[in-house]
């Protein structure tokens, strides 16, 4: 979901520029993972963000630097007790059974937020008082909630049945310390009955709209004195710019594809006029030499913790 606020706002408007808000840079910050043996997805995506908070310190289960081609090496790593048990990528799920209580034992310092990032067990950790944690869920453990046959497939037939076991006492441990985050970024594509959700919600001192890419032809609307509303597409209720993009009459859901004929129809109109419109319906090469500026002042705003001017040009 990508949320734009603007609570000091005295009315909704779209044309508002959000009060500055503070960001994570300002504050203390401890990251947590399940453990890093290997560099594979989420790996990779960890140590993204571990470069985002150079100073912060690194809690994990296990720690190989070799590998992890010493993507961490320098930081500030502190591992659980099972670490001295020398295991490695081929063999740390013997460790299952142990993972849980190892995890909850990890001593975090005192910090602002904690900010793990998980698909098994980082998401257990024990936060200080006062910290905020948010986990970064790249997908429920597997093993335990969809993937359990194949887990069990994988073992000696003498110890399956105490494979599955350990596996529903780990489902009922994992939903107990999913009660201990404060919020989930949900990564996974395997959520059920998602498919392909994108949410834009924009929120106002008194109203707010949001719009589910599942759900095209509806708008909701939002209001703090009265009932909600939700919003069906209808050209008829459209201005002229809204009312040409509209291929179908109300009561016919417009989707994905229906975009791209909206798009080469305004294209193409300009192009047999001989020149584009005033205001194309279409996005142009200054467009993207635009979100291009954008997104230089987006990465030089996150490294510098403050507000960036986009570098535009006359």
């Amino acid at each position: 979901m990508f949320r734009f606020a603007q609570d000091n706002d005295p009315e909704f408007t779209l044309n508002h520029r959000p009060a500055p808000a503070p960001t994570l840079v300002s504050k203390s910050v401890t990251l947590a993972h399940d453990y890093l043996l290997v560099m594979r997805g989420a790996e990779r995506t960890f140590a993204a963000i571990a470069e985002m908070f150079m100073q912060a310190p690194i809690f994990t289960l296990l720690y190989d630097e070799p590998g992890t081609a010493g993507r961490f090496a320098g930081r500030s790593i502190t591992t659980s007790p099972l670490q001295h048990l020398g295991v490695s990528q081929a063999t740390f799920r013997k460790l299952l059974p142990l993972y849980p209580l190892a995890v909850e034992r990890l001593h975090l310092p005192s910090s602002d937020v904690v900010l793990s990032s998980s698909s098994a067990f980082a998401h257990g950790v024990r936060v200080p008082d006062g910290a905020v944690h948010v986990c970064y869920c790249y997908t429920p453990f597997r093993y335990a909630w969809y993937e359990e046959d194949r887990a069990v497939a994988e073992t000696s037939p003498a110890l399956r049945r105490l494979l599955r076991g350990q596996l529903r006492r780990v489902r009922k441990w994992d939903l107990s310390a999913s009660g201990r985050v404060d919020a989930y970024i949900a990564i996974s594509q395997l959520s059920p009955g998602r498919k392909n959700s994108l949410v834009y919600e924009i929120d106002g001192a008194s109203s707010a709209v949001a719009w589910d890419s599942e759900q095209p032809d509806h708008l909701w609307i939002g209001h703090r004195d009265r009932p909600n509303e939700l919003l069906l597409r209808n050209p008829a209720l459209m201005n002229a710019a809204g009312s040409a993009a509209a291929r179908l009459p109300g009561g016919h859901v417009e989707g994905f594809a229906d975009t791209f004929g909206a798009v080469f129809s305004a294209i193409y109109a300009d192009v047999i006029a001989g020149a584009p419109s005033p205001s194309p319906a279409y996005a142009t090469f200054a467009d993207g030499h635009e979100e291009m500026l954008v997104g230089d002042a987006v990465l030089e705003s996150s490294s510098t913790g403050r507000w960036v001017q986009v570098a535009r040009t006359a």
